[in-house]
């Protein structure tokens, strides 16, 4: 299809190119994933389902005054929360006893949320 356009090689793979990625964008849709700095890092998205569960069952509820299904439904949650948190810790325990010390010490500036200080310039004048 595109070898009759153009006797130049380059002109024909940035049609190809072009083309396969047009095709991917039109076919995959894409989504975009909301990522907070207070958010913590265990928080997945059972939790988010789990709290949007507990809140339509709550405004449900707070309708009819039978508050059952939303206690059942903010029990899940604390449920899905305290799982979650298990796993996570589980998973930096993990790292600890991995081979070697890099993975430790990569495990504790996870667990302690340490950021390098930005380089330091000196300027003369």
């Amino acid at each position: 299809m595109f070898q009759h356009s153009t006797d130049d090689v380059n002109e024909l793979m940035e049609a190809v190119v072009g083309f396969i990625g047009k095709l991917v964008d039109d076919t995959i849709p894409r989504a975009t994933m909301k990522k907070f700095p207070n958010q913590k890092p265990w928080v997945e998205k059972t939790i988010h389902e789990a709290l949007n569960s507990c809140t339509a069952s709550y405004n449900a509820e707070i309708i009819s005054g039978n508050m059952d299904e939303y206690t059942s439904a903010a029990y899940s949650v604390r449920r899905a929360v305290r799982e979650l948190k298990r796993h996570y810790g589980r998973k930096l325990e993990s790292q600890f006893w991995q081979s070697g010390s890099r993975f430790l010490w990569q495990g504790l500036r996870t667990i302690t949320d340490y950021r390098s200080p930005p380089p330091q310039t000196d300027e003369c004048g």
